[in-house]
């Protein structure tokens, strides 16, 4: 029974983990196309938001070992 909790708040946790990854690295994704848009249009410098997609590496991994292990 306990054995059973646990797999299911790791299983919960690790959910979470993947759902904010992929929500942060739409984020990422759609800050780097927008401002990249922009500067190819008006000229300038873009934002490559790397920093989220960053965290959305290890916030994936990290869902993933839970979900497996």
């Amino acid at each position: 029974m306990v054995a059973e909790a646990e797999r299911a708040e790791r299983r919960s946790k690790a959910t979470g983990d993947l759902v904010f990854g992929v929500i942060l690295l739409i984020v990422g994704i759609a800050i780097t196309a927008i401002t990249h848009d922009s500067a190819s249009r008006e000229g300038g410098t873009y934002i490559v938001a790397y920093g989220p997609i960053i965290v959305v590496v290890i916030k994936i991994i990290r869902g993933l070992a839970r979900l497996g292990g």
